[in-house]
């Protein structure tokens, strides 16, 4: 057997893939990356993987120029220009008049007497600890009121949630802040022209007839799917997919559609070359085809190339087809997990449900070593599929929460997304969900958790209260209240996870592992 060639050899073997997979490229033959992968030495083979697919995103990037895409390669950061979007909010009236907010992306910001709040109004009574939450991607900025008890006002009226526009006015109680959005690429600025002044909002109490409230017909976004949905515990919905509305990929048979999303479709797919199932994702329609949206599709295909970990879903290929994006990804057959655990004894339970996260925090540590965040763990994001009489995990969707903090508002209060998502969002994140560092994949692994173990969410929403507000100031129900048979020692490692203040839980998610292991091998 011949030795491995040299490092140098290594690289000017990848070098010339790359350049002729480029050739190919420029003279309109469709090279597919799994092809040039064929003659990649074994040792070598992620190397590679990982060259070849900057390669074909900068060619997927460039041939499309001549639409609104950028050619800047993927997750590049660069300094806004000039011309951005910006949201300004200036406090006019109050003790804080003065102070002032500048947002040229996408931010949250808290309002309230509490330690999270970025805008903290302590000396202003009407406030409450945590009063509300605007999340801005500029021009737009959207307001929800966290079940005050003042209220808060926009333009005199009060509101559980809104759309703001350039000129309005948010009011509580002696403070008012108003709020200036300037989109150049508009020919004027954004909302409606000038209003005449409104009146001052009375202070006493709650204003039903002007309410605004969530779900009703007042409500400024109309309903669309959430990201990729699916059941929960993570079983695919599958629906046959109709001959005159599947795209034609080349080098796939697609089955069936298993998904969909702000960004396109996912489909259930058989790879031609490897006979594979596979799941296809699909940038699908043109008016998406834009800088932001192919970037931030792409960017999930750039995480997924940097991690290879057992316990996280594999990227397969990355292509353009009949003016298409499409990722493929490995197709995971999973079970559900509440038919897994019909029969189940409480002590199997307790084993399978820690054996399972184990493996997610396995997957999760490998991933903050290297500097990726998932910010979107769930029960539907871990796919379990049987092995034997074994249960493998395998994280997916990682990426999301890049797209979620770049890809639009995240219109948290569709119904949608509240069952799909809140139960299971640290504090911090929700405040802050840009900077949301590990500790919030901490939090929502031990939320998680709580869900395998008892089928239920550890917060209780109660009807008619703010979810939102539960999630700052609401401790999650007992595990052992929920869970009697639950080692009072595994109880103390959910809920240290569950903890509000991220020093609070565990340092690292080897660390949290480290704990669980026990009650996963029994």
């Amino acid at each position: 057997m011949s030795p491995p060639p040299a490092p140098v050899e290594s690289l000017r073997q990848i070098d010339a893939a790359c350049d002729r997979f480029e050739a190919e490229w420029q003279a309109g033959h469709k090279p597919r990356v799994e092809n040039f992968l064929a003659h990649a030495p074994a040792s070598d083979y992620q190397a590679w993987l990982s060259a070849l697919l900057d390669v074909q995103r900068e060619l997927i990037l460039r041939n499309n120029a001549a639409s609104p895409i950028a050619t800047a390669p993927l997750c590049s950061i660069a300094a806004p220009p000039m011309s951005v979007a910006i949201v300004r909010l200036r406090v006019i009236a109050g003790p804080y008049t003065g102070r002032e907010f500048q947002f040229d992306q996408h931010e949250t910001l808290l309002a309230g007497r509490s330690s999270f709040a970025q805008l903290r109004l302590v000396d202003d009574v009407h406030f409450s600890r945590n009063h509300f939450r605007l999340e801005v991607n500029p021009p737009e900025c959207h307001l929800i009121d966290l079940d005050s008890t003042n209220g808060t006002f926009v333009n005199g009226k009060r509101v559980r949630q809104a759309m703001l526009n350039d000129g309005d006015v948010i009011q509580v109680g002696d403070t008012e802040l108003t709020l200036t959005s300037f989109d150049p690429k508009a020919t004027r600025r954004t909302g409606t022209p000038p209003r005449p002044p409104v009146p001052r909002p009375t202070r006493s109490g709650r204003n039903n007839s002007n309410e605004q409230r969530l779900g009703s017909s007042e409500q400024p976004h109309p309903r669309v799917p959430s990201e990729t949905p699916r059941p929960d515990q993570g079983v695919w919905i599958t629906r046959l997919a109709q001959p005159d509305r599947v795209p034609s990929i080349p080098g796939y048979q697609i089955e069936n559609e298993v998904g969909w999303g702000h960004l396109g479709m996912t489909y259930r797919a058989t790879r031609l070359a490897t006979g594979e199932a596979c799941a296809l994702k699909l940038l699908t329609s043109s008016d998406r085809m834009n800088e932001r949206t192919v970037q931030i599709f792409l960017r999930e295909a750039g995480v997924l190339n940097q991690l290879h970990h057992p316990h996280i879903v594999r990227l397969l290929d990355l292509g353009s087809a009949n003016g298409l994006l499409y990722i493929a990804t490995e197709f995971v057959p999973a079970v559900k997990w509440d038919a897994v655990m019909e029969h189940a004894t409480p002590a199997h339970r307790i084993r399978v449900a820690c054996g399972v996260i184990c493996q997610v925090l396995d997957a999760l540590e490998y991933a903050h070593t290297r500097s990726f965040v998932h910010r979107d763990i769930k029960p539907s994001n871990v796919l379990v599929r049987r092995e034997g009489r074994r249960l493998v995990a395998k994280l997916s969707d990682f990426g999301l929460a890049k797209r979620y903090a770049d890809a639009g508002l995240s219109q948290l209060t569709r119904d949608g997304d509240v069952l799909g998502s809140l139960a299971y969002m640290s504090p911090e994140q929700f405040i802050d969900s840009r900077h949301a560092k590990p500790p919030c994949d901490i939090y929502s692994t031990g939320a998680t958790l709580y869900r395998l173990l008892t089928g239920h969410d550890p917060f209780v929403f109660a009807k008619g209260t703010c979810k939102f507000r539960a999630i700052l100031e609401d401790e999650p129900v007992p595990l052992r209240k929920s869970f009697p048979q639950v080692p009072a020692a595994l109880a103390d490692i959910v809920h240290r996870a569950l903890a509000k203040q991220p020093s609070d839980r565990f340092a690292s998610a080897a660390e949290m592992r480290h704990q669980l292991l026990p009650f996963g091998r029994r």
